[in-house]
Parts: structure tokens; sequence; C-alpha cells
């Protein structure tokens, strides 16, 4: 459990300290589109950091659940 804790907990400090980062630095495109869908590659993850700041809770759940199953699942699965 130990092993997990440690790994979850920096992928959601990362979680809420890079959108921060990046948010200075989009457009008003990136911040607000009218179609998401429309946005190149560079652009779609600019949006994604800028929304994962205005969810910093549901989106550190998501990020610490993908962390926590993948240490946990790398664990158990041997190849």
């Amino acid at each position: 459990m130990k092993d997990i804790i440690k790994p979850v907990a920096i992928a959601i400090g990362i979680n809420l300290m890079l959108p921060k980062l990046v948010k200075p630095f989009a457009s008003a495109k990136e911040i607000k589109p009218d179609n998401p869908k429309d946005l190149n590659f560079k652009e779609k993850i600019v949006h994604i950091m800028v929304h994962h700041e205005q969810l910093p809770i549901s989106s550190s759940l998501v990020v610490g659940a993908i962390v926590g199953l993948s240490v946990f699942l790398g664990k158990k699965i041997k190849l």
C-alpha cells in the first residue's frame, strides 16, 4: 500500500501544479475554444491543462486512480 501512495501523491501534485504553469501561456482560443475538435494537438494539450485547473478535485481523482491502478497492476502482473 505504501508503494502506491507515494506515486499517487506525486501524480496528484503534478496534476495540481502543471496547469498553473501552463495557463499563463494559453491563448484565448485554447482557454475557451469554439469547438475543441478544431484545435491542433498542442492546443488540445493546453486546453486540457486549463480544464484540469478548473476541475482540480475530479481531475486529481482520475489521475490518482490511473496511477494507483498502474502501480498496483504493475506489481501483480508478471511478464
